[in-house]
């Protein structure tokens, strides 16, 4: 069941606000004006002209491809690898041009071009993700191109583009089931410039003692208030109730048992989030467009996971409070998984309860201006982030408070801005771009008091180059600096609040390639490209000791 939210108070009011704006007649040019959002390509016609490597999945394409996932979706973008995790694909784990996958940290994820992710430079992490149910379309832009978006400039940004809200009133519903206990329903329905939105899902997850639940409910209204401003407004709330383990197999359980082998049966993940954003259109000339973009969101995760390393079997959480001895049964736990025999994860008597808590708000004016030598995009956004993190360890598998033995807040306050100049000459493109970001980081630990700073600034230039001899070829290159802030825990020393050394992760990327729509029904694209790393961030692995 839905918990009552300040969100739907919110979608109260701002409901009735617009429908009493519409009633004193401020809204007669709706058709006059451009939905209120931030593409990263926008149309087709579009996407042949931009000199970077880029790709659109459009909705006819999701709809008769039937996709369940958004894994399934990004795989038809090449250059993009997606590792399936719980098998609904609310956790993705994307990879672009050969990065490290986990949880997406090394992609810059967008909703109708607004930061998707609850912290995306102090911890950009996919623990959330909405059903790719939610969305009309998906736009993956490499290359220079990127650089206009930011924190994320190595691999590429995916846009993920909801449905515009129709004027006219209908909608559907559909209700699907299948194997491994599925069950699916989706409501849409809208009109008058609004759109409801409602997902739900739940069933059997990829493994053994893996179940999921989780709801999803959007409310999107968009309005002209005079002939050149517009609005669109957007609440979310999303919650997931699910059974899913963050153990990984032996070799030899693997052998003996297969992929779907889970021991841990007490394991417990829920997650409540919602946001709301509000982007304005204000058409300042026949050439020049200001879309300001303003968003906050919530975003509480608490995963309790029953303990299944000897390095983190201690009741008080090992060397970090005191050193407490391993407990013998979760000592033999390991031994008999090593050795591939079928056990029970409730001998081993401990449980962590990983407990986080974030906030994400900022806004983000954008300015673009067509003129004689080509087009300008500039733009600044000013963004923070504040993170509570708490782990609580058990003394049983069905325990859900222990032990405090992390407590820590974090912030982020991050200052950004971009140029780009598109110069048009002839047949030819050249266009120049450069990213500021400056990024404040601070985090206090509450157990022993230490707290630090530090600061990240980086200037991250660019520039691609285009032909586009006719409308249905486009060559292009580039070369752009790739950047991604640090997290903030790997940035400042826990214990004694001291730098721990690790930079920004950098990188400088090339790009050569080709676009090519040689008919109606045809398409290629090919692109080579080489990413030449400064400084490589990777995180350590229990697995690699």
């Amino acid at each position: 069941m839905l918990k009552r939210k300040p969100i739907f108070i919110a979608i109260l009011l701002l409901s009735s606000s617009l429908l009493q704006a519409e009633e004193m007649g401020l809204a007669d040019a709706s058709q006059q004006i451009a939905v209120p959002r931030v593409d990263v390509i926008g149309n087709q016609e579009q996407l042949l002209k931009i000199p970077s490597s880029a790709n659109i999945i459009d909705q006819e394409t999701l709809e008769t491809s039937h996709v369940l996932t958004t894994n399934e979706a990004l795989r038809k973008v090449p250059g993009v690898v997606a590792r399936d995790e719980e098998g609904f694909g609310i956790r993705p784990n994307i990879s672009i041009r050969g990065l490290n996958p986990t949880r997406s940290t090394k992609v810059l994820f967008l909703e109708d071009g607004i930061p998707l992710m609850y912290a995306p430079y102090g911890d950009n992490a996919s623990y959330y993700f909405p059903s790719i149910d939610r969305f009309s379309s998906i736009e993956v832009l490499k290359g220079a191109s990127q650089v206009k978006f930011g924190p994320h400039t190595i691999g590429g940004v995916i846009n993920f583009i909801t449905p515009n809200a129709p004027e006219k009133f209908g909608g559907y519903a559909r209700f699907s089931a299948g194997n491994r206990d599925f069950l699916g329903t989706k409501i849409n329905v809208g009109g008058n410039g609004m759109l409801f939105d409602y997902t739900h899902k739940e069933g059997d997850g990829a493994r053994d003692n893996t179940n999921l639940n989780l709801e999803d409910v959007n409310f999107k209204i968009t309005k002209a208030i005079t002939e050149n401003h517009a609005v669109t407004l957007r609440a979310n709330y999303a919650d997931e109730d699910s059974q899913v383990s963050y153990a990984g197999l032996t070799r030899a359980e693997y052998n003996n048992f297969g992929g779907e082998y889970n021991p841990f049966n007490r394991d417990d993940f829920e997650t409540t989030r919602y946001g709301l954003s509000a982007t304005h259109d204000w058409q300042v000339a026949d050439s020049t467009l200001l879309t300001t973009n303003v968003y906050y969101s919530y975003f509480d995760r608490d995963w309790w996971r029953q303990q299944s390393t000897t390095a983190a079997n201690s009741v008080a959480g090992a060397t970090a409070a005191g050193g407490a001895p391993a407990i013998p049964s979760c000592i033999a736990l390991a031994s008999s998984r090593l050795a591939g025999t079928r056990t029970n994860g409730d001998t081993c008597l401990g449980v962590q309860g990983r407990l986080r808590n974030y906030e994400t708000y900022g806004v983000e004016p954008r300015l673009n201006v067509k003129h004689f030598f080509g087009e300008l995009d500039m733009g600044v956004r000013v963004h923070r982030e504040e993170q509570t993190r708490k782990q609580r360890n058990g003394t049983s598998p069905t325990a859900r408070t222990g032990t405090l033995i992390e407590n820590n807040e974090r912030t982020t306050n991050a200052y950004s801005g971009f140029v780009s100049n598109r110069y048009d000459i002839d047949q030819f493109s050249i266009t120049p771009v450069v990213r500021y970001e400056h990024v404040e980081n601070d985090r206090k630990n509450r157990i022993n008091g230490a707290k630090g700073e530090a600061t990240v600034r980086e200037l991250i230039p660019g520039v691609s180059l285009g032909y586009t001899p006719n409308d249905a070829l486009t060559v292009f290159a580039g070369v752009h600096e790739g950047f991604a802030p640090p997290r903030v825990e790997d940035l400042i020393n826990n214990t004694t609040g001291g730098s721990v050394e690790i930079d920004s992760e950098k990188s400088t990327n090339y790009e050569l390639g080709f676009r090519s729509k040689p008919s109606k029904n045809s398409r290629i694209e090919a692109t080579a490209f080489y990413n030449d790393f400064d400084n490589l961030i990777a995180v350590g692995s229990i697995a690699g000791n």
